[in-house]
């Protein structure tokens, strides 16, 4: 049965927060989620169990006891974890992720075309024959090992430049951030100059994909789609204008 209330006491709270000061470093902390939203974040003491299972024990679970229901505040245990309930990853490329140390030394525009984009371009060229080889999209297993990088790290929400070849594989985005339960804004790419002719478009063409995508994936829990250019350089300023445009009328960044 799933408990609307989450209670975690960890040995250690970074709560990265502005309120309670972003060096505070809080031994013996506590965080109470309810739904999908964080609740409470403190330093723990035996009161605030006490308070926190008599609102709540019928409706809470607490994690380190399993099914089990704690008596007593002091029964709640402490876990050697490091908490960071305001760890928010502002900028990411999810398909970047198997990519880490190759050609690093080079120009972003070089590293671009000589890394990112052939390994993004084989992926979508080859895309049946990686299916038929791993069983499931292999960007999916692209953005999953992205998604265990994340949790790794303490990250549950990340806002993610889905661009270039990605723009096209925003479903498999979606499955592995639910699939991991974390948090994700997905910044669909665009480009219509200066850039790889397989991946330019028309502003009406990027427009219409955000559309599909919102209507495909607005109701989702933890999912959000805004507009995401790639680069100033490969979008046009009409590509900018209705972009922007877009963004008002749905209310997004």
């Amino acid at each position: 049965m799933n408990k609307k209330y989450i209670l975690i006491r960890s040995r250690l709270l970074l709560p990265l927060s502005r309120r309670l000061g972003l060096d505070a470093r809080i031994e013996d902390g506590y965080l109470l989620i309810e739904g999908d939203t964080i609740a409470e974040v403190g330093r723990y003491t035996p009161e605030t169990g006490e308070r926190i299972l008599g609102r709540y024990r019928k409706n809470l679970r607490i994690i380190g006891l399993g099914d089990s229901v704690a008596a007593a505040g002091e029964d709640i245990p402490c876990l050697d974890t490091v908490l960071l309930p305001g760890f928010v990853k502002a900028h990411g490329h999810d398909h970047e992720s198997p990519l880490i140390g190759v050609a690093k030394d080079e120009p972003l525009t070089d590293w671009l075309d000589h890394a990112v984009n052939l390994f993004t371009g084989f992926l979508t060229e080859e895309k049946e024959a990686l299916r038929d080889r791993f069983g499931v999209s292999a960007h999916l297993i692209t953005y999953s090992k992205a998604k265990l990088d994340d949790i790794y790290y303490g990250i549950t929400t990340s806002l993610t430049h889905h661009c270039n070849f990605n723009k096209y594989n925003v479903a498999d985005l979606v499955e592995a951030a639910q699939t991991a339960g974390t948090r994700i804004i997905i910044a669909v790419g665009s480009s219509d100059r200066n850039y790889d002719p397989r991946i330019l478009e028309t502003p009406a063409e990027a427009v219409r994909r955000l559309d599909k995508y919102r209507e495909e994936f607005g109701d989702r829990d933890r999912v959000a789609i805004i507009p995401g250019p790639d680069q100033v350089f490969s979008n046009s300023a009409e590509m900018l204008k209705a972009l922007k445009k877009w963004a008002q009328e749905n209310n997004t960044l």
